[in-house]
């Protein structure tokens, strides 16, 4: 391999890991907002049910419900998915 090739690959190296620095520290740095927001959708998931079920003929309500329960459970389990990646990588 020449001088030339070699000096191209160690910075191709240094540029990716520098890229996979700054995407982890983004990711640590939204990650607490992330899951604020994501307990925060939890909690509206819950006062929806909670109509839901105190008005149990209306077909809006439990769609609604149904609807915040599904989104709040996404949120959930993306924060779960990127504290695990976290835990991963720097385990």
């Amino acid at each position: 391999m020449s001088e030339s090739a070699a000096i191209t690959l160690g910075l191709a190296a240094m540029e990716a890991k520098t890229n996979a620095d700054l995407l982890l520290a983004s990711l640590r740095a939204v990650l607490p907002f992330a899951e604020s927001r994501a307990e925060g959708m939890d909690c509206c998931a819950d006062e929806n049910e909670g109509v839901a079920m105190a008005f149990p003929e209306s077909e809006e309500a439990a769609r609604t419900a149904a609807s915040a329960r599904a989104a709040a459970d996404k949120a959930i389990a993306a924060v779960d998915a990127a504290k695990a990646l976290l835990a991963s990588l720097d385990g």
